[in-house]
């Protein structure tokens, strides 16, 4: 009778007289069972994110947007309506600046009712600007890698872009039409297709192909009669064909066990050659599992706007979480500073100095970071 899966533990004692080569696997087993359900986790906690992300993060940035959108169209009318002799020149200026980075924001949110603010206040029209910028956005990809962009590529996508650099590269081969950049790339598809691969390397997939072999030789479901039997092997041979493919060298000794070709305390005693050749592949599938939890991190605080980057799905919910508290609190707070600048104008004009300073040290921010010769605004001289 197979053993239980929750039975399966490919991790073997070590003591005082266990050979250096056996330690270092018992000790690399434990890592990359550890990183394993690190990543599975990561890949359970998706989902949950998203919900709370749909559920929690985007009604209070709509409420939030919602009020921001209020606050343009009153500061437009202000700009406007207003006596003249009430606001400065220089609070002319800021409103005027300040009403061009907040719709220009909120018209890519969706927010196009803005368009006719923003185009006011701008010396171009916000679809020019796009345009222009969209433009200038396929001149720099097409110099970095070499083609013209998809029509239909999203440049603030990283997949859409990765995605259009691999197509490009299945269909131009020739080195000469490639830039640099991209050749090194080129060389690393190379290796992992199996067009290069070194002598290390191929010992080390061979010990892969000798569990894999030895497998099939007794799960070919084409093999068995019984029809439960069968299904049985079906089912435990797409596993067998899985771990095979991601090179999961503990998924297949798991297998054995399941069909009872070795039993855990054979572990104990691998031959020297086997250990080193074993290490060698479970040091690789760790560093894999490392990169892929560092990529789940990355994904993650790309994905849901976090400041810094999660380190484990508890944390990850617990800044989402802040993330939804902080723009009901900062949606709260726009609305009541509406209602402020609506019925006391020694209110506004703190507004607008207020603004106006967290504004300057944004920009001296931008400006120690970004080229000192961008110009993100054409804003129309105040009168």
């Amino acid at each position: 009778m197979a053993k239980s899966r929750s039975a399966l533990k490919v991790i073997s004692k070590t003591s005082d007289n266990t050979h250096p080569s056996q330690q270092v696997f018992n000790e690399l087993t434990k890592k990359v069972e550890k990183q394993k359900q690190s990543l599975l986790e990561w890949e359970q906690a998706i989902d949950h994110l998203w919900a709370k992300q749909n559920d929690l993060v985007i009604p209070a940035l709509a409420s939030l947007n919602a009020a921001r959108s209020n606050i343009i169209k009153f500061l437009d009318s202000a700009c406007e309506d207003m006596n003249p002799q009430l606001l400065t020149a220089k609070e002319k200026t800021f409103l005027r600046i300040f009403i061009i980075e907040a719709s220009g924001e909120l018209i890519l949110d969706g927010y196009v009712d803005l368009k006719p603010i923003f185009d006011k206040y701008s010396e171009t029209s916000f679809d020019y600007q796009r345009n222009e910028a969209n433009e200038l956005l396929h001149e720099d990809f097409k110099e970095v890698f070499g083609f013209i962009p998809p029509e239909n590529m999203r440049f603030d996508s990283a997949e859409d872009v990765l995605r259009a650099v691999v197509e490009n590269l299945k269909e131009t081969r020739n080195p000469h039409d490639i830039p640099d950049l991209l050749k090194d790339m080129i060389d690393d598809a190379d290796n992992d297709s199996g067009l290069k691969i070194d002598p290390e390397e191929e010992l080390n997939q061979k010990s892969i192909q000798e569990i894999f072999r030895k497998l099939a030789s007794i799960l070919h479901p084409d093999r068995e009669t019984d029809l439960a039997e069968k299904e049985r092997k079906t089912a435990l041979m797409q596993r067998v064909n899985i771990a095979y493919t991601n090179r999961d060298l503990l998924d297949l000794f798991k297998l054995q066990f399941e069909a009872e070709q070795i039993d855990p305390s054979d572990l104990d005693r691998l031959s020297e050659e086997k250990l080193i050749r074993y290490n060698n592949i479970l040091h690789e599938q760790l560093d894999e599992l490392k990169y892929q939890i560092q990529l789940a991190k990355e994904k993650t605080r790309m994905h849901f706007m976090f400041d810094r980057l999660p380190q484990s799905p508890k944390a990850a919910l617990a800044m989402l979480e802040k993330n939804a508290r902080s723009f009901i609190d900062l949606g709260k707070r726009t609305n009541d500073d509406l209602i402020k600048m609506q019925k006391d104008l020694r209110y506004f004009k703190s507004w607008i100095a207020s603004m106006s300073v967290a504004h300057t040290q944004r920009m001296q921010e931008m400006d120690r970071e970004l080229p000192q010769d961008l110009d993100f605004f054409h804003v129309k001289d105040a009168h």
